[in-house]
């Protein structure tokens, strides 16, 4: 028989995250897009995902140790990221591996596109609240759900 408080229906404690050496910050995620952005020639869209978009998207405050883009991420843009990187001196990676990340259905409709820089030739894009709270739920590590309650909160 369940219990009528099973320990699944309480709300956890989140751990707060403080963040370390060698996570980067907002500041330094601007400063290295508007690097990358100096060494485009055309028009380049990148949709972030993850901790990024938690951060440049929504203004949560955290740091990340990578760029997690959705979907395909063209061979121009990783050979200008490397470069970025050597300038800025900025060693954030682009994570182009196949991770875990599922998006909800039609979330590429609801996208926003990050306002308040002035990019060139960049088009960041990302996931809107609660669309990236659902993204944060499937892989559901301690950070997500930090996360999610932060954007809960906002």
């Amino acid at each position: 028989m369940a219990s009528s408080d099973p320990q699944c229906w309480r709300r956890p404690t989140w751990k707060i995250q403080k963040m370390a050496a060698s996570e980067f910050s907002r500041k330094k995620l601007i400063e290295f897009f508007k690097t990358l952005d100096s060494l485009l020639t055309a028009e380049t869209q990148v949709t972030l995902i993850g901790g990024s978009a938690i951060i440049l998207g929504h203004g949560i405050d955290r740091g990340t140790t990578d760029v997690d883009p959705w979907g395909k991420v063209l061979t121009a843009l990783q050979d200008k990221w490397s470069e970025a990187v050597k300038i800025s001196g900025i060693d954030i990676q682009l994570d182009t591996s196949a991770g875990v990340a599922q998006g909800p259905d039609g979330f590429e409709d609801r996208l926003k596109k990050l306002t308040g820089q002035k990019f060139k030739h960049l088009k960041i894009l990302y996931p809107e609240a609660h669309d990236l709270a659902l993204m944060k739920v499937i892989r559901n590590v301690d950070i997500d759900a930090n996360d999610i309650d932060a954007l809960h909160k906002k």
